[in-house]
């Protein structure tokens, strides 16, 4: 008995101090995940809005849950809104920067956080390329986009329409969203929380037709 309570003592005080540790190691290097973490998503404006006015950015809190930025060209012309959006992926959450015009046509998504599977759900940044084994030789640039594919096919298109199919048949023309092969939970999970937030974002938009007014 008494060997049986040293032991649990040794493995009480063993993990109080991983635990403590742990604490410390997270205090740490917590100023530079959320600095990352702003990178990331500066960076995902700059994707979707192209060469926009960073510093014109207005911040506005819709609610307690929710804030939008509202973009603006460097003519001073209104573009349209951004907001974070996040789902629940198969292995981990989701986060999602989309930008929208105030008519609900998306401009633009990217995804900014996701541990899912490797191989699988994050080929959601995945860039396809164009060229095949026997051309890799060869020093022309590839023509093919430089954005990842999945994300590519929210370009552009209204939200309401949007649907997820696996038939591979999916152009700037059609609604579709091409699911990742063997992660439909994945796609489903980007689609989803895009269409919520477009849904709940555009109608404020309607309620607040001056938004774009500065």
């Amino acid at each position: 008995m008494k060997e049986y309570l040293k032991y649990t003592g040794v493995l009480l005080i063993i993990a109080i101090i991983a635990a403590v540790a742990l604490g410390g190691i997270y205090k740490a290097t917590k100023p530079n995940i959320d600095k990352q973490e702003e990178l990331e998503k500066a960076n995902a404006l700059k994707i979707i809005f192209g060469d926009f006015d960073m510093e014109s950015i207005e911040v506005l809190k819709i609610d307690d849950e929710t804030e939008i930025k509202k973009i603006y060209s460097k003519d001073g012309d209104f573009i349209g809104v951004a907001f974070e959006v996040i789902g629940k992926g198969f292995s981990s959450s989701i986060k999602t920067t989309v930008g929208m015009k105030t008519d609900g046509t998306i401009i633009g998504i990217k995804v900014t956080y996701q541990e899912e599977t490797p191989g699988l759900g994050a080929r959601m940044n995945e860039v396809k390329s164009s060229k095949y084994l026997w051309t890799f030789w060869k020093s022309e640039p590839s023509s093919g986009p430089s954005y990842p594919t999945f994300q590519h096919d929210f370009y552009n298109k209204k939200y309401a329409d949007l649907r997820l199919s696996k038939s591979g048949d999916i152009n700037d023309e059609t609604p579709d969203i091409e699911a990742i092969t063997g992660a439909t939970s994945s796609s489903k999970a980007v689609l989803d929380s895009v269409v919520i937030g477009c849904e709940k974002i555009h109608d404020y938009l309607k309620k607040n037709p001056d938004i774009g007014d500065k």
